[in-house]
């Protein structure tokens, strides 16, 4: 659904001197490498001109001045009939009549006659690759010709004696064209022995002829009127040929081969009965095919294009027959089309395909002298089809529409001959009725009179204003010539062909009425159409828009209309519509009043609004030729094939949303909010500006990209979404809550999508005004997670407004599957995270989640979310919907289903109150059965179709489960049977129940379900004498000992369950616990027990005194705890026993020393008069610790530099891998492994680790002296052991560990000083000095390692952009040690200076 539109038009014309102005171009030809046009005259004259520098043109004569008959001269009588440029030689090979063949170098302007024919030249075509060329003689051969002008072969044209022809063969009686691969070549010519099927005319035949061998491959039958024209398409699908049907009084029609010589299709060509179908030309991809026609009046070259089996005539170009017009297309620019005179004129014209929906998403597809419409809105058909379709007199070239206030519709035409026609279609919303229609259109009247040829980029600025571009200086045309005389300007036009802006006026004759505008009737009555304003520009104009904020002007504001004009380097201007003279400013680059400037020229261009109704302003959106897609002065996109804009105004707010969709070469599809764009919220990847360039236009076909696996980006996206056809385009979107886009495919066919994010952005709005039916329609029919609908505004605010959604969507089924789609999960927060615009309240409080309106930048990652309890919301809001239910519904037995959901969908499930509804109704259904009131049953829902609906909802053993807690067995046995259970399972367990008093059932029933609580009530209200079955059901399950305590009041009975319950406490080692328990019931010896199994020595000794121990037996006691607390490594504490209960006053000073208690033991040695165990015990004890110390410091020492110098290593290694994985990314050059030398030593020195202490777990023991140590310290020695895998990924890392790992603990520290102080009272001052040296140079050692590492990573943080996950996960903690200036440990008279 696409228009051929005119983008840029370039004319060139020969300068011939005075004496040669006489002069006819005959022959033409293209070297697209240097853009270089030739010309060769009848004066056998050759013209080149650079298209690029027209100051760069040569003429060359071939003529023999002299009559020498010098090489390379021709006579006057000769004259050039074909030209073809060989690319390869840069030379051009001309052919002329008489036969013979020159070579003509333009750089030295050497000519050289390569070759002569027999019987003249009547045709010659060169190659696809410009290796071989095809000459036709006038004696019916075919020669095939090398560049260097070897005959490849010679072959008959007609190879039959039966179809051989007398006489010669006139120039042009053949016609050659190739196939775009070089492989075959097609030749036309006439039979002369073919029967002319009652015509005097000679018949034409087509033959495929192979290009190696020369072998005829295929030949049509004979056709009789066939024109001289043949053209085989560059795919190869199809070789166009044309007859003539004048005896019939109808156009001629083009008629299309295959390669094998059989007929295909044909379409009818718009033109006259004697028009002359001359030449048939493809362009480079074969989209379009050019028709050059001749008539009597006038000659033209149409352009057509095939889609979904249909031939449209896509533009018109008339010219005066003098001219004798001839084309070519561009060979390397599908859409570029050259025209050339025999006056030396050239016109480049480049074309550009436009969307055919303009405005208000109808489609106006242009075929030839008709418009095909089709409001999209109602109707989604392809062309051909159509709803109505409008004629016109003549074939349209350019198209403007105008939707006035949406209540009816201009249409604007520029046609091919020239003139203007108007018409006003009925009201839009009769459009429905006019399905099929034919409406005729007239010309309107000029004054003074105007050739609309020359106008481009027409659009209206109002019902009676329209403006466009003018590519010809002079528009006017003098009074008595006619509109379709020439548009080739003269020599003294081209030198002032600027382009301008130009305005026209529209009246009406005075014959319309107003009663005729109200008519819902088309009518195309004449108009007059005046020029009242013409503004020079100093470059190329682009693009014409009117600026969408024109539709808001009043009549009589409409002189304030305005215009945006694009130039050729992509700065838009504003202009400025006036009464009688146009306003035109031009700021290039400023950005003031909307005017931006492209990166490139944009054809494809569109202004949109933003903002609310009374505070609109415009938006610019332009695509380049290459992809590139902006907005204003943004880059958007760097390979967008098409785009489209869906437009929303929000109810009470009348808030303007606007979403720009556009395609890529990658065959994805982006959604994304303007104000977005506008505010510079998203990356250049969110934007799709690094996306995979490729080159050429928009029209060629993108390579098949292959997907990295497991990259799956654009999928989780909803914003991008892959399309599932490649190639396929945007046509329009529908505006409003109607949030489809519609894609035509390459095919032709017409597709409707609806993006998620539209649809998002319209149940936003939706939401935003509470509209809770239109949020809830496009959620179902969109698939979008209806729990959208609930978090929008927070599920409070929901359940706050449930009476309304309930009386909004109405539909039981609706609210039902709301129901069943609640999940505790806020899907704003997770699924549609920043995809979906943000809720604002009014005041700014309350449920507001952000302070983004909704229009506004809705991907801002400091944006205060609405924090809801997960738990709490689908109680809450099923609750609420349930309320509104009760209120808002009749009651029905749909509505009791509903609430039924409701409860079974609850978290957790409400099956209890569920039952109690299903309960309530089995008793009404029994009261009503017994006062034999039956009708009414009918009305309301059973208590089985309730069953059987949670059972649906919900697992059946459950509901069972749920309705024997209930403890109605007569429900349970309804929800058995309805849950299909096997009968023979649940009607005994019934039966039994059914037997049971009510207390002992309900007990029963309670044990089943595991409901123990209940049960223990149950058991105590069934008496005293179930004490025993009480006691067993708390003991097993330990829980209910609370609860039992609470329930018997009994003294006996609660001493029972206190004694039951220290026994399970001591069973899980909870001994203070159990203890407290036995205590509570008096049991004082199991209570000495429990203390003792917990190490609670002082408890013990206490329970002791509490139960009378005589003194022997609290000494034997004594003696056992100290063996006990001494094996378990709680020296200190066994010393005081033995010193406090058992006198033993060495024993305890033996267990002091083993406790590193070094003053205690000193203390009690001279207390007690025990100075020789100070000689002895205590003074070997402190050196041997001293010693293992001083042993230990010296291994880490030499540890944590081995530590060191591999983690150096391995940092190296890995950043220089890293460099070079960089460099050899980027295409530079290695890295040299040969600058790391330094680090080889290091390296050699830390590949043994993998033996040593390094890699095992954690260091020697601190004392060896001893075989124990305090409790503290061991678990903070225990706590630095690690393992490290030499080679593994987190080597590195566990190495940095490692040596933080090593620093010594407060406790460890502390006893290092009682040590030292230990030392020096003793009298051993010089190990003192040496221990507390070697711990100094430890700690700083260590710090100086885990300094240098830390800093080197740092470093590498700092230098690189991108930071590796090892370096991630670096924390850059403190230090936990004692640092060398904290003097705390240290004692100062051993501070060495």
């Amino acid at each position: 659904m696409r228009n051929l539109q005119v983008f840029r038009e370039e004319w060139v014309k020969l300068k011939l001197d005075d004496d040669r102005k006489e002069e006819r171009m005959v022959a033409a030809t293209y070297d697209s490498e240097r853009i270089r046009m030739f010309f060769a005259s009848d004066a056998c004259c050759v013209y080149g001109i650079n298209l690029l520098s027209e100051q760069d043109r040569w003429t060359i004569s071939l003529l023999d001045p002299l009559g020498t008959g010098a090489p390379g001269t021709v006579k006057e009588e000769d004259r050039v009939i074909f030209m073809e440029f060989l690319l390869e030689k840069e030379a051009l090979a001309l052919a002329l009549a008489t036969g013979d063949i020159l070579q003509l170098t333009p750089a030295n302007q050497e000519v050289e006659v390569v070759g002569a024919v027999a019987g003249g030249i009547v045709s010659m075509a060169l190659s696809p690759d410009g290796e071989l060329l095809v000459v036709a003689t006038g004696a019916g051969q075919l020669l095939l010709m090398t560049q260097d002008w070897d005959v490849f072969y010679e072959i008959s044209l007609n190879q039959t004696p039966a179809s051989s022809t007398s006489g010669l063969i006139p120039p042009g009686g053949v016609q050659i064209s190739w196939r775009g691969d070089g492989k075959y070549f097609a030749t036309l010519a006439s039979c002369g022995n073919a029967e002319s099927e009652g015509k005097n005319e000679t018949a034409r035949s087509l033959k495929v002829w192979e290009r190696e061998t020369g072998a005829l491959h295929s030949c049509g039958e004979p056709t009789a009127l066939l024109q001289p024209a043949v053209g085989w398409s560059c795919n190869g699908s199809r070789i166009a040929t044309a007859f003539s049907r004048a005896d019939a009084g109808k156009p001629p029609v083009a008629l299309f081969y295959e390669r094998n010589g059989l007929k295909r299709d044909t379409f009818e060509i718009l033109g006259p009965p004697s028009a002359r179908v001359e030449l048939l030309q493809w362009n480079s991809n074969s989209e379009l095919l050019a028709v050059l026609l001749r008539c009597e009046q006038w000659d033209a070259i149409q352009v057509w294009n095939c889609n979904n089996f249909h031939w449209y005539l896509k533009q018109e170009w008339r010219f005066q027959p003098e001219e004798e017009v001839n084309l070519f297309w561009d060979p390397e620019k599908p859409l570029c089309i050259m025209f050339w005179t025999v006056f030396g004129y050239l016109r480049r014209i480049t074309l550009c395909w436009k969307s055919s929906v303009i405005e208000g998403n109808t489609s106006f597809v242009i075929d030839g002298n008709s418009v095909l419409v089709t409001p999209l809105c109602l109707s989604i058909i392809p062309p051909p089809m159509f709803s109505f379709k409008v004629n016109f007199s003549a074939p349209v070239h350019t198209l403007a529409t105008l939707f006035e206030n949406t209540s009816r519709c201009l249409i604007a035409a520029g046609l091919s001959d020239g003139s203007l026609s108007v018409i006003i279609l009925p009201e839009v919303s009769t459009w429905a009725d006019l399905e099929g229609a034919e409406l005729s259109a007239l010309s309107a009247k000029s004054d003074p009179v105007v050739d609309f040829r020359k106008i481009r980029h027409i659009s209206w600025l109002g019902s009676k204003t329209l403006v466009g571009s003018l590519f010809h200086k002079d528009l006017k045309i003098e009074k008595g010539h006619k509109a379709g005389k020439s548009v080739s300007p003269t020599e003294a036009e081209l030198t002032r062909m600027d382009d301008s802006v130009v305005e026209f006026k529209l009246y009406l004759n005075e014959g319309i009425s107003e009663l005729a505008r109200s008519k819902n009737a088309a009518f195309s009555e004449q108009w007059v159409l005046k020029l009242v304003s013409q503004t020079t520009v100093d470059q190329p104009i682009v693009a014409v828009f009117a600026n969408p904020l024109n539709s808001s002007l009043e009549e009589s504001e409409i002189r304030k209309a305005e215009a945006y004009v694009q130039l050729a380097d992509g700065s838009v201007a504003l202009y400025t519509s006036g009464d009688d003279v146009g306003r035109y400013r031009y700021t290039g680059s400023n950005i003031s009043l909307n005017v931006v400037k492209f990166q490139s020229p944009s054809p494809w261009m569109r202004a949109v609004t933003r903002g609310r109704h009374e505070q609109d302003e415009a938006v610019l959106i332009g695509l380049d030729e290459s992809g590139m897609l902006h907005v204003n002065n943004q880059l958007v996109s760097t390979d967008c094939t098409s785009f489209t804009v869906h437009e929303s105004i929000q109810g009470k707010s009348q808030l303007k949303v606007t979403h720009l969709v556009f395609t890529t070469r990658l065959d994805t599809l982006h959604v994304i909010n303007l104000e977005e764009i506008l505010s510079g919220g998203l990356s250049g990847e969110e934007l799709n500006i690094a996306s995979t360039k490729v080159p050429g236009n928009l029209d060629a076909k993108p390579p098949r990209i292959r997907k990295v696996k497991g990259d799956n980006t654009a999928e989780n996206s909803l914003k991008i979404r892959p399309m599932w056809e490649r190639g396929a385009r945007l046509v329009t979107t529908i505006g409003g809550m109607d949030v489809a886009v519609i894609v035509q495919t390459i095919r032709g066919n017409l597709e409707t999508i609806y993006p998620r994010g539209l649809v998002l952005g319209a149940i936003a709005s939706a939401l935003t005004e509470d509209n809770f039916q239109d949020a809830m329609l496009l959620a179902r029919r969109n698939h979008i997670n209806l729990n959208v609908i609930v978090d929008y505004k927070g599920w409070e605010e929901f359940s706050a407004k449930a009476d309304l959604f309930v009386k909004q969507v109405s539909s039981l089924s609706h609210i039902t599957e709301l129901i069943g789609a609640l999940t505790k999960d806020n899907v704003i927060e997770s699924t549609y995270r920043n995809l979906i615009p943000l809720y604002k309240t009014s005041s700014g409080k309350g449920g507001s989640r952000s302070e983004t309106p909704i229009g506004g930048d809705i991907t801002s990652k400091k944006t205060e979310v609405h924090s809801s309890t997960p738990t709490n919301k689908v109680r809450g809001v099923l609750g609420a919907i349930r309320s509104a239910l009760q209120k808002e519904v009749v009651d029905s037995p749909a509505r009791e289903l509903c609430i039924l959901t409701t409860h079974a969908s609850s978290d957790p499930p409400e099956l209890e109150a569920a039952l109690e509804r299903v309960k309530t109704m089995r008793e009404a259904e029994i009261k009503g059965i017994s006062e034999g009131n039956i009708s009414h049953l009918n009305d309301v829902l059973s208590a089985e179709a309730a069953v059987k609906h949670l059972i649906w909802l919900t697992d059946a053993d459950s509901v069972f489960n749920v309705a024997l807690g209930l403890y109605d067995l007569h429900l349970a046995a309804i929800v058995a049977s309805h849950a299909q259970r096997d009968p023979k399972e649940f009607l005994p367990l019934l039966e039994e129940l059914g037997q049971m008093q009510k207390l002992q059932m309900r007990y029963t029933i309670d044990c089943r379900l595991g409901r123990y609580e209940s049960a223990l009530r149950n058991c105590v209200d069934m008496g005293e004498d179930l004490f025993e079955d009480s006691l067993k059901l708390v003991t097993a399950h330990p829980t209910l000992f609370p609860t039992a305590l609470h329930l018997f009041q009994d003294e006996g009975k609660k001493n029972h369950l206190l004694n039951a319950w220290g026994d399970h406490l001591v069973e899980k080692k909870k001994f203070d616990d159990a203890a407290a328990a036995f205590c509570a019931c008096s049991r004082f010896d199991r209570a000495l027990d429990a203390y003792r199994l917990g190490g609670q020595w002082e408890c013990v000794m206490i329970m002791a005194g509490r139960l009378g121990k005589t003194s022997t037996e609290l000494k034997e006691l004594a003696v056992e705890l100290r063996d006990e607390l001494e094996a378990m490594g709680r020296p200190k504490e066994a010393a005081k026993i033995a010193l406090d209960y058992c006198g033993d006053v060495e024993g305890a000073m033996m267990l002091l020393i083993d406790a590193h208690e070094w003053a205690e033991v000193a203390r009690l040695a001279y207390l007690h008069g025990q100075k020789q165990l100070i000689d002895v015990q205590l003074q070997s004890a402190v050196l041997d610790c001293a010693t293992a110390h001083l042993r230990e410091l010296d291994e880490s020492v030499e540890k944590i530099g081995k530590y060191l110098a591999r983690f150096l290593s391995i940092h190296q290694r890995r950043l220089l891998l890293s460099n070079k994985l960089r460099t050899e990314g980027e295409g530079q050059e290695a890295v040299d492994f040969d600058a790391s030398s330094d680090i080889s030593i290091a390296s050699s020195i830390a590949s043994g680790l993998s033996g040593l202490s390094a890699y095992t777990r954690g260091s020697s023991r601190v004392n060896t002296g001893s075989t124990t140590t305090s409790k503290g310290g061991r678990r903070a020695h225990k706590s630095k052991g690690g393992k490290i895998r030499a080679g593994s990924p987190g080597e590195e890392m566990a190495l940095v560990q490692h040596m933080k790992g090593t620093a010594l603990s407060a406790v460890k520290v502390e006893e290092q000083r009682l040590l030292l102080q230990a030392l020096l009272q003793l009298g051993f001052e010089r190990i003192a000095r040496q221990l507390q040296r070697a711990l100094t140079h430890f700690i700083t050692v260590q710090e100086d390692a885990v300094r240098q590492a830390e800093e080197k990573l740092k470093e590498e943080q700092s230098q690189e952009s991108s930071v590796p996950q090892e370096v991630d996960s670096v924390e850059s903690s403190p230090n936990v040690t004692i640092g060398t200036k904290d003097v705390q440990w240290k004692w100062v008279v051993l501070i060495e200076q």
